[in-house]
């Protein structure tokens, strides 16, 4: 496993998470930023063609949340899914990612099955078979717990951490956030009509 420096880490949140990060402000939404894809970072298809294709285009949280959150917010925001991290590629354009802009911490969806005994992805139901463990995790097989891609502590290797932490999350969907509706204003009651005096 290739070392790397380590990072002083500070986390930001909100305007100042997505200020500090240098993101344009065309990839900037109220609750998430847009990461892309890994095609187009390795000069592959454009912007957009990424986005209309089937493959995963990331997006960071602006802010940190409990799983149960971050997975809610996925699926509600951005018709998507918490990531999971099923390849070599996946794996180093997250941490990249990452110590490009010293972040520290990010939920995946990945979480134990007690009762076949494995490690699987909760996004897509299927048995991680990639892993890519920092030294001396995960520290329990617990289904309590969630994959969470960690800090340069532990060079970017994967630990566990109970659902009720607070990490930023990634988001894997395959377009552009799902539009929120405008809340409707409250309905009026229009004023009486003028009264007519008849004269006597």
């Amino acid at each position: 496993m290739k070392t790397f420096i380590f990072l002083v880490v500070t986390t930001l949140v909100g305007q100042e998470f997505a200020r500090a990060m240098s993101i344009p402000e065309s990839d900037i939404d109220s609750k998430f930023i847009r990461i892309g894809s890994i095609d187009e970072h390795q000069g592959g298809r454009s912007k957009r063609a990424a986005d209309r294709g089937a493959q995963n285009v990331y997006y960071i949280s602006r802010n940190t949340a409990v799983w149960g959150d971050a997975w809610f917010e996925c699926r509600q925001a951005m018709n998507g899914e918490v990531i999971s991290i099923e390849k070599v590629a996946e794996d180093i354009f997250i941490r990249d990612f990452l110590i490009k802009h010293g972040i520290d911490t990010v939920w995946t969806s990945g979480a134990y099955d007690s009762n076949l005994g494995i490690w699987r992805w909760l996004s897509t139901g299927g048995e991680a078979s990639y892993l890519n463990w920092a030294a001396g995790q995960p520290i329990a097989n617990d289904p309590s717990q969630r994959i969470q891609f960690k800090n340069s502590l532990f060079n970017y290797g994967w630990s566990v951490a109970p659902i009720s932490t607070q990490n930023h999350y990634i988001c894997g969907a395959t377009g552009e956030p799902v539009p929120q509706p405008t809340p409707t204003p409250p309905p009026t009651v229009p004023p009486p009509p003028p009264t007519t005096t008849v004269p006597a």
